[in-house]
């Protein structure tokens, strides 16, 4: 490419030197280095989506292009009415600004997933949460009948057992216990 341009910088000085047609041939190079550049870019593109460059290396490809081309066309009118100039800043602000987007999209994917992970793992710790309150409670109840049983057997009165252990008094009542 650097070499192609030399040589297309060589036709451009011959073609300002002659002056005659000058005009036209400057604009057939303008049409030239067009098709030269979108070739170029769009082997960028393939190399990206084959995975032998990754999209910055593109950017940084076009960008290095770009320069290239301003440091050897920069000036010239006619390629600037041909829309060469405005080919190079649009194309490689446009790519950059796909290639952010495409990164930000990603990125974006990436952040939904591990937030979607992060709730169903919350979600499955609040499950064991409640499983263990309930089985907590179960052993509480269970155990506050056992020392309700023992305090029936030993006299008290359901009403005063109630009280202590804090369950119902009708509760106490059902465990039918005979006072010993």
């Amino acid at each position: 490419m650097p070499l192609y341009l030399l040589k297309l910088r060589r036709q451009i000085e011959n073609a300002k030197r002659r002056k005659h047609k000058s005009s036209e041939t400057l604009r057939q190079c303008a049409t030239e280095l067009k098709k030269l550049t979108n070739n170029i870019m769009k082997s960028f593109d393939d190399n990206v989506k084959a995975g032998n460059i990754s999209s910055y290396d593109s950017y940084v490809l076009s960008e290095l292009l770009g320069l290239l081309y301003k440091h050897l066309y920069a000036d010239i009118q006619e390629f600037k009415e041909e829309g060469v100039t405005t080919m190079f800043g649009d194309g490689i602000y446009l790519r950059c600004e796909y290639e952010f987007a495409e990164r930000l999209e990603k990125k974006v994917e990436e952040l939904e997933e591990r937030m979607q992970e992060q709730v169903q793992e919350q979600v499955q710790v609040q499950e064991q949460v409640q499983e263990q309150r309930e089985q907590m409670q179960e052993q509480s109840m269970i155990e506050k009948f056992e020392i309700a049983k023992n305090l029936l057997a030993q006299g008290l009165s359901p009403e005063n057992i109630a009280a202590a252990i804090k369950i119902s008094v009708e509760s106490v009542r059902q465990l039918h216990v005979t006072p010993a």
